[in-house]
């Protein structure tokens, strides 16, 4: 662990504990990457494809379908999605937003 000092006061120092390493991923992450396998073999676009954020319609439509099945179905946060599929947490919040429309 690091402590950090982040105000020295008349009363003491504030610590705040930051984390050295990543919290493991819980089940749900492992259920995007079988989701994501599963779909891009049904539809037949390359995980790399998806994962370096292609535009292609196919691959669009792929992301769209696992951004939205691991966001509203397993909960998972916005961040790690986009991760997983090559475009900022911005475009899955606007591919869940228009979904909702």
């Amino acid at each position: 662990m690091l402590f950090l000092i982040i105000a020295d006061t008349a009363v003491g120092a504030i610590w705040f504990k930051t984390a050295t390493s990543r919290l493991p991923a819980s089940e749900d992450h492992h259920n995007i990457d079988e989701y994501i396998s599963n779909m891009c073999k049904t539809e037949k676009v390359s995980i790399d494809e998806l994962a370096a954020g292609s535009r292609r319609k196919a691959v669009s439509g792929v992301r769209k379908r696992v951004a939205i099945e691991s966001a509203r179905v397993d909960g998972v946060a916005l961040a790690e999605i986009a991760r997983r599929v090559g475009v900022l947490r911005s475009a899955i919040s606007k591919i869940i937003k228009r979904a909702n429309q």
